[in-house]
């Protein structure tokens, strides 16, 4: 049910983009085949006779100039993001590391939010746990703990579910509460090591930037009072 909604949500908003394009693909799809298709057909049933070289050569010269012209239009109505540590109150101590989510593309971008952490590290801390019911429960924590680490500047809760907008040639800030994971970690695992909290921003044509937040460690003391 989860898969279908989101493939749904990413469905519609492909929709609005296509409707936000400068050249609408649509209107020089049905150009395209309106002009071709009946030429084809009358030259296959000989209604027509073949013209000269020239006028071929023009057809087809007039034909790669449409498909250029799809193809431009295609590109620059794609959004294109990047994620840049934050530019806004640089003389401010943050007790949050905050990005801007930017986009440098024509159109607007619909996107989703994410954090991960490295995923040798937590299939490290999962082989940890013989019992499956103990495997479950530690993985479902642990990506609730990751979904509430993303905040907008008020300081309200980004999940990953929720879709940020990001206006043509503009940013979003948020912020990553990366104290968070690292406290529930070492309350939740005995697993010693280090890993990297990474954000993952997607569009809604699946296409993903990342960049590592922090790099943090998990340390463990045994009896004998060493590391």
């Amino acid at each position: 049910m989860k898969r279908l909604i989101i493939w749904l949500d990413k469905l519609e908003n492909n929709f609005k983009l296509i409707l936000d394009k400068p050249i609408s693909m649509s209107i020089l799809l049905g150009f395209v085949l309106g002009a071709t298709l009946p030429t084809y057909a009358l030259l296959t049933s000989n209604k027509i006779k073949l013209g000269d070289v020239g006028e071929w050569m023009g057809a087809i010269a007039t034909f790669l100039a449409v498909w250029v012209s799809l193809y431009l239009a295609n590109r620059n109505s794609k959004a294109k993001l990047d994620i840049r540590p934050s530019s806004r109150d640089a003389f401010r101590i943050e007790e949050q590391p905050a990005f801007d989510i930017v986009n440098l593309g024509l159109v607007s971008a619909s996107v989703r939010v994410e954090i991960k952490i490295t995923m040798e590290f937590v299939k490290k801390m999962l082989d940890s746990y013989e019992d499956q019911k103990e495997k479950i429960n530690f993985y479902n924590g642990l990506n609730n703990e990751l979904d509430l680490m993303v905040s907008d500047i008020n300081s309200k809760t980004i999940n990953p579910y929720n879709r940020l907008e990001v206006g043509r040639h503009n940013s979003v800030v948020v912020k990553v509460d990366t104290s968070r994971i690292v406290k529930w970690l070492s309350h939740n695992t005995s697993i010693s090591g280090q890993y990297d909290i990474v954000m993952v921003v997607e569009d809604v044509d699946g296409k993903k930037v990342k960049i590592i937040v922090a790099n943090a460690s998990l340390a463990r003391i045994s009896e004998d009072g060493a590391f």
